[in-house]
């Protein structure tokens, strides 16, 4: 079997208490195919000396004040060489064989340019809290609500991603919702893969929670919301929201629940 070639940004900023990692769950992968792209903010705590105890597994970094998460993703994107793009947090990890059991399940979907998977959300220690299932694509309802997917799921084309505008620089909270909304406007249509491949790590200087959670539904969220929306000329539905939540309730809610059991309160740290 081929193998895909993934290249791997991770964009860091004082996140070297989980840096190590995040690049040893990329490395004792020991995928044949891959490259990991770090683009460091200017990091004033240990992330340097991390990183340089991984050069030889790193295809490239820099470590320079850069204009946030959306610069350091247009940046690390630029230089990559492989097919398939996606990034990975620097405080969270990906899961045991997800580069091969990604790389198997795209082999039966080979004409599809953007993938979502699925997560496990866990806490600083690694051990599972939450896990999401994402919803295959419903051609009525995105059309009404747009992409609704995690941000950190989604592996994408090189190709397709260097046909949009890139990453919003002045979206802080919906840099994802708006590349989302650009493939779609480009005609693109997600393929779920239902594996557990990512763990999101839920801890206090995350950038979902570092503010609090109360922060990321604030005025600032909406305005950015709303301009995105204006942005790729799209104009959300709500009044299908709970028809469309109910129908989750059917067709998603038993998974989750399943798998909840399944790794629920395990320790998913596995190198």
């Amino acid at each position: 079997m081929d193998f895909f070639g993934f290249s791997i940004v991770i964009a860091n900023l004082n996140s070297g208490k989980y840096l190590r990692d995040a690049l040893n769950s990329i490395i004792m992968q020991n995928y044949p195919n891959y490259e990991i792209i770090i683009m460091d903010g200017g990091s004033t705590d240990n992330s340097i000396e991390i990183i340089n105890e991984f050069t030889a597994y790193i295809s490239y970094w820099q470590t320079r004040p850069d204009k946030g998460q959306s610069d350091a993703f247009n940046q690390g994107f630029a230089r990559a060489t492989k097919e398939w793009l996606f990034w990975l947090n620097a405080d969270d990890f990906l899961l045991k064989d997800s580069l091969f059991r990604l790389n198997n399940k795209m082999h039966h979907y080979k004409n599809c340019r953007w993938f979502v998977f699925d997560e496990c959300v866990v806490d600083e220690k690694g051990i599972c809290k939450n896990v999401k299932y994402t919803p295959q694509w419903n051609n009525f309802f995105m059309s009404k609500l747009g992409p609704m997917v995690p941000s950190q799921t989604c592996i994408f084309q090189k190709e397709l991603f260097n046909k949009t505008k890139g990453f919003d620089l002045t979206l802080y909270w919906a840099m994802d919702n708006d590349m989302w909304l650009q493939f779609y406007n480009l005609g693109e249509k997600y393929i779920n893969v239902h594996e557990y491949l990512y763990a999101f790590r839920i801890n206090d200087d995350s950038k979902t929670f570092s503010n609090g959670y109360k922060t990321e539904r604030s005025e600032e969220r909406h305005r950015q919301t709303q301009y995105l929306l204006r942005k790729n000329h799209f104009v959300v539905q709500y009044q299908y929201l709970r028809l469309w939540q109910l129908i989750k309730l059917f067709t998603v809610s038993l998974n989750r629940i399943l798998n909840n059991i399944r790794f629920r309160n395990k320790n998913l740290i596995w190198w």
